[in-house]
Order: C-alpha cells, then sequence, then structure tokens
C-alpha cells in the first residue's frame, strides 16, 4: 500500500471501519486517539512518528509524511499493516518479502489472525460510537490470513494447527499442516482438475 503525502491520521484511517473520518478532529476521533496510538505502537511504528508514550496533546497523528525526512520501507509497510487491520477485512492479504527482518510486522499480522488484536479495536469502535455492547468474547476471534511468504518463515509464526497452503505452479498447489511435514486432504490436487461452481 502506498502512503499518501497527508499526515498520519489520514494515512491510518483510509478505508477503516470504525467510522473515524479520515480528517483528524478532537470532538470525533478524541475518544479513539489512545487506542489508535496504542496499536501503532504494537505494529512498531516509530517513536519518531508517534511519540516514546502515549500523548493526548503532541499531535503525533497530524505528523505530515512528506515532511518527515525518511521513512524506512518497514515503517510505510507498518503504517499499511495498521491501515489494513483498522479496515477488519474477513480475509487480510500480506504479500512481502518476508524473512527475519520482518519478524515484527509477521507478529502483529499473526496477532491480528489469532484475535490478540481485537480488545483494542473494539474500544477503537466503541470510541467512535460504532460499537455497543458487551465485549465479552472478543478475544476468541480469529481472522483468516493469506501470507505469501516462504514456508520457512510461515512455520516459525504460525500455530501447531495451521495450514499451510503451498503454489507450486499455476495449476499444482499443495496443503500440508505446520511447516508442511504431513500432507492433508488437498495435497497434490491440480488447480485446473477442480470443477467450476
Amino acid at each position: 500500500m502506498l502512503l499518501e503525502e497527508d499526515n498520519l491520521w489520514f494515512n491510518l484511517m483510509l478505508g477503516n471501519d470504525a467510522n473515524l473520518p479520515l480528517t483528524y478532529d478532537e470532538a470525533s476521533c478524541g475518544e479513539a486517539l489512545p487506542f489508535v496510538w496504542q496499536l501503532c505502537q504494537q505494529a512498531g511504528i516509530s517513536q519518531v512518528l508517534i511519540g516514546q508514550q502515549f500523548d493526548a496533546q503532541s499531535g503525533w497523528q497530524l505528523t505530515r509524511l512528506a515532511a518527515v525526512p525518511y521513512i524506512t520501507s518497514s515503517q510505510a509497510f507498518r503504517i499499511s499493516l495498521v491501515r489494513a487491520v483498522l479496515a477488519q477485512p474477513l480475509v487480510l492479504l500480506v504479500q512481502a518479502h518476508f524473512d527475519s527482518a520482518w519478524d515484527h510486522e509477521l507478529d502483529f499480522v499473526m496477532s491480528y489472525q489469532c484475535g490478540k488484536l481485537e480488545p483494542v479495536l473494539r474500544k477503537i469502535e466503541q470510541a467512535s460510537g460504532n460499537l455497543t455492547g458487551s465485549q465479552e468474547g472478543v478475544a476468541s476471534v480469529t481472522h483468516t490470513l493469506v501470507l505469501a511468504a516462504s514456508d520457512e518463515v510461515l512455520a516459525k509464526h504460525l500455530g501447531k494447527d495451521s495450514l499451510i497452503l503451498t503454489i507450486q505452479t499455476a495449476s499444482i498447489a499443495h496443503l500440508s499442516e505446520q511447516g508442511g511435514l504431513a500432507d492433508v486432504g488437498l495435497a497434490d490436487v491440480r488447480l485446473a482438475d477442480v470443477p467450476d461452481s
């Protein structure tokens, strides 16, 4: 996802699912601000952008990205991940060349997948007036995640009950248990052989 040459808030809110406006104003966004900061902090967005600790008066959310001397590809990716998580898609598709240097980003994505970010996402929705009722059971929520990464990287971050779909060619895919150790069900099914529905 490309970053817009606007402020950090605008870049985080593009496509969000919490009814928060693209333009920050205290009246409609102030209550959600500490929780959005928490999500940014969990994603590992630089303290240069968000500060070392939450400060409602610092204006971190209004930092113009064009004014920041150098935003690394890792920081741009982390901002994009927070944007994607705020959109709360049914399926989160993440395509990146993951290796050990991207462990933090992968941990954040896996936290979304297994529901660990649900409490803060519910607080953002509640603060924006988009959620009512109890937050009971939010930790049991899981999301579908599609990652484009090597089996080795996936094996390091997935749980033992996770499945890995490896695309071998345009017409052959393997579905296996975490780590690719034991083929199950769809092993060696040719995609061309699957009937259209």
